[in-house]
């Protein structure tokens, strides 16, 4: 009985280290670990010329939360983009050469610091309370501009920006996710068989319980599918087939239930979040069409 105790025990706390893993921002993990050692060098270059362009910082509530992004005007700007990075990274690492190149492209951009990130808040939440933040994002590009605007997220925040797809906004034209997963349950499941060769029984359905208690959310209970079946607005998808991290496939489920217009980009050999790297002028040129559509 004490044996079992124990074991309990101990599987009880290793399912709490990947919850705060996973979801805490005191749990801190160095960009470098994130990236490739040619990719973190070219994050300290960009960081500095991306801190020296000129930019408003901005700070909005949601509720309780301070969130906080940085505003930055591009030539002749005929649209404003809003940009939604990824899982335990920053805005200036998932877009730095977006950015340059978008703001030279008529582009202004918002770019958002996500909760637990960069805003206020506790946890990372897959994009489920996140989705809540760029609504107010949304609401205050509506209500500060008159140019048409568009949503562009990697990763995690590919997800959280197709979770919004069926929001009204009157000014919002088009939806941009590189590399999105479809539900935090399910990408879960595959990144914890993937990295770390977990079942899914009895593993996730603990880690959902802590994920209930410590931040009120159920993973289970949200999807892009549900969202997307109701999509208002034209919608474009990059993925990669060698991503580690989120399965192209699942870039693939959400295409198939768009009803809107809709595009969908599959790179062969391509890693997470490096369609932009890797097909750097095909990728411009997809963006400026979609924009320009």
């Amino acid at each position: 009985m004490k044996v079992l105790l124990i074991i309990i025990i101990v599987y009880l706390l290793f399912v709490l280290f990947f919850f705060m893993m996973s979801f805490s921002k005191f749990f801190k993990v160095p960009i470098q670990m994130l990236v490739p050692k040619k990719a973190y060098s070219n994050y300290l270059i960009n960081k500095e010329k991306m801190l020296s362009l000129p930019r408003k910082d901005i700070t909005i509530q949601n509720g309780k939360l301070t969130l906080r992004g940085h505003y930055i005007e591009g030539k002749n700007a005929k649209r404003t983009v809003i940009m939604v990075h990824g899982w335990r990274s920053n805005w200036i690492l998932d877009f730095a050469p977006q950015a340059f190149w978008m703001l030279e492209n008529e582009c202004n951009l918002l770019m958002i610091e996500q909760r637990a990130r960069g805003s206020d808040g506790i946890f990372i939440t897959f994009g489920i309370k996140e989705k809540d933040d760029l609504h107010c994002w949304m609401n205050y590009i509506e209500e500060n501009t008159d140019l048409p605007c568009y949503l562009y997220g990697t990763s995690m925040g590919a997800t959280t920006v197709l979770m919004v797809s069926n929001l009204e906004n009157k000014l919002l034209k088009g939806i941009i996710a590189d590399s999105a997963f479809t539900n935090p349950y399910q990408e879960l499941k595959e990144a914890g068989k993937s990295w770390f060769h977990l079942p899914e029984y009895p593993f996730l359905p603990t880690l959902n319980l802590y994920c209930k208690l410590l931040m009120g959310v159920d993973y289970k209970a949200y999807s892009t599918i549900d969202v997307l079946k109701e999509a208002k607005y034209p919608i474009l998808l990059f993925h990669g087939t060698n991503d580690n991290f989120v399965n192209c496939h699942m870039s693939k489920d959400n295409y198939e239930v768009i009803p809107t217009k809709k595009e969908l980009y599959i790179y062969e050999g391509v890693s997470h979040c490096a369609s932009y790297a890797m097909k750097t002028s095909e990728y411009q040129k997809i963006l400026l069409d979609f924009f320009n559509s």
